[in-house]
């Protein structure tokens, strides 16, 4: 790829990301609000839909050499039956349109709640079927999960997508298994690597192709939370009234200005805004703020810059306690350590659920 090809598709990721943002934040805003149970259904599956693509996006840079940030595995509360379902619910119109016969069985035996990354999980499985649907013409796909061991706190299981696909030669079996290949199974054979976990492709007996791995999976009984749940507004052990409580939120996008406000307008704090750093710095200097939410790319004067100048000026002004100050980026290059060389306090990678910013914006309220 030349170097017209990278700065194209780092543009692309960029112009993703805003929208991705977008869909995540009202979703999570309208998750809060009274509705009925398809509604919320509905609502749940646009929030869940935004944050798979933003790891999907994520994981395609990284893996194509565009990004040096390696993929950070989360471990919260799914439910596995919901998983696999909805990995193979984003491709039934292209299953149905093949004329192809679809079925998918997990093991009874196998438990209700896991603790892992549900979204790499439901990537890992897309990508498969993705592949043998590329592959087959006619007949079927199936995925099957079954349980291979089960003790008190984990479950060892197998994931196999059985295709009728083209049965594939001993030396494209090898290729792909040792990821010498581009392909879907490329990209999976890195991620499983990475979950402690291994691609294996074989052909079957009867005709076809499988692909499968095995996962060891933590079990859960007491419920931590639940990656298809309603988020809340974490530990409210500390007295804390957010209305007396003026943040200033440094964005230059509209549409993420509203989400922002929507997000924590309900939760009583007090917010004023600024398009930019330049804008940042005057409000600053006519009213007094308790956290500042800041952007990274905006235009005249970006996150960076009006960080620094924040910095300088209070260490001229010898304030006692400095405002603390949170990132909000969507952009691929953005590290944590370069926010915080620009004296931020903190990092949020856009899209940001609902329960992770009213965590980050309490922390450092109560601590400032």
């Amino acid at each position: 790829m030349n170097s017209h090809d990278k700065q194209y598709l780092k543009l692309i990721a960029d112009q993703f990301r805003e929208p991705i943002n977008s869909i995540v934040g009202f979703s999570d805003v309208l998750k809060s609000a009274s509705l009925k149970k398809q509604q919320r259904q509905s609502i749940n599956s646009i929030n869940q839909s935004g944050h798979y693509l933003k790891v999907v996006l994520d994981d395609f840079l990284y893996f194509s050499g565009e990004s040096d940030i390696a993929p950070v595995f989360s471990k919260t509360e799914f439910k596995l039956r919901q998983v696999v379902q909805s990995a193979v619910e984003q491709l039934e119109p292209k299953i149905h349109h093949k004329n192809l016969f679809n079925r998918v069985t997990v093991d009874k035996t196998i438990a209700e709640r896991f603790m892992g990354d549900a979204i790499r999980l439901q990537e890992v499985i897309v990508l498969l079927i993705s592949n043998a649907l590329a592959n087959t013409s006619s007949g079927s796909i199936d995925v099957n999960v079954n349980n291979l061991k089960t003790n008190k706190s984990y479950c060892s299981l197998q994931v196999m997508i059985k295709s009728t696909s083209q049965s594939l030669s001993d030396e494209e079996i090898q290729c792909f298994n040792n990821g010498q290949r581009e392909s879907n199974y490329n990209m999976v054979g890195r991620l499983l690597k990475m979950m402690g976990s291994q691609l294996i492709i074989e052909n079957l007996s009867e005709g076809g192709v499988v692909a499968c791995f095995d996962i060891e999976l933590e079990m859960t009984r007491k419920r931590h939370y639940d990656f298809f749940a309603e988020p809340d507004g974490g530990d409210t052990t500390v007295d804390f009234d957010p209305s007396q409580c003026q943040i200033l939120i440094v964005e230059d996008d509209l549409i993420n200005q509203a989400m922002i406000k929507s997000l924590l307008e309900k939760q009583n704090y007090k917010l004023s805004y600024a398009a930019n750093g330049l804008e940042a710095l005057l409000k600053i200097d006519e009213e007094n703020f308790d956290l500042i939410l800041m952007d990274l790319s905006m235009p005249d004067m970006d996150g960076y810059e009006a960080s620094q100048k924040i910095r300088q000026i209070e260490t001229i002004s010898d304030v006692e306690k400095p405002i603390p100050i949170v990132a909000l980026t969507g952009a691929i290059e953005d590290s944590r350590q370069k926010c915080l060389d620009a004296g931020m306090n903190d990092y949020l990678s856009k899209p940001v659920r609902l329960e992770e910013l009213l965590k980050v914006v309490k922390k450092w309220l109560i601590e400032s």
